[in-house]
């Protein structure tokens, strides 16, 4: 994919999520690095009600709780903790009905990322329609955004 190609799907996802929140109201979670460790800090109540969890089941707990697709999301984390955008989409486990188009944020302090700041738009899952059966093809956690800069590759199906 081209780099023009790229920055213009950037900017789509984001107006995309951008318009969802003004629409339907925020969905929003933060990420902190520990150690080697990935760990939840903060997800809103829309975010919770929408993927079917509470506050206790995801603040402070890591992306290896059980829940989630953790290797995939380390490795798209990996990349935000570098300083890039990251965008993904995913199927939440608990909410089959649904899929969340995610653009990660890393927040810098002093020139290092601190923390990311995830911005969700939720999606009804639907078997028929162009957008169901091309999200159906690929894994249920899907990274689309390129690779941090000094590497020129694509992200292949990880």
């Amino acid at each position: 994919m081209s780099e023009q190609k790229q920055i213009e799907l950037k900017n789509v996802l984001k107006k995309m999520i951008r318009s969802y929140a003004a629409e339907h109201g925020e969905m929003i979670f933060k990420v902190v690095k520990v150690k080697d460790q990935y760990l939840f800090s903060a997800a809103n109540t829309k975010l919770l009600q929408a993927i079917n969890l509470n506050e206790k089941d995801v603040v402070g707990s890591s992306i290896y709780n059980g829940r989630l697709p953790a290797e995939d999301m380390k490795y798209a984390y990996d990349i935000a903790f570098n300083g890039q955008e990251i965008f993904y989409y995913f199927f939440p486990p608990l909410a089959s009905d649904i899929f969340l188009v995610v653009y990660c944020e890393p927040i810098f302090l002093n020139g290092s990322v601190v923390e990311i700041k995830g911005h969700c738009a939720s999606l009804k899952n639907e078997s028929d329609g162009i957008i169901g059966e091309l999200l159906h093809y690929y894994k249920p956690f899907k990274l689309i955004n390129p690779l941090p800069k000094e590497d020129k590759g694509e992200i292949k199906d990880k």
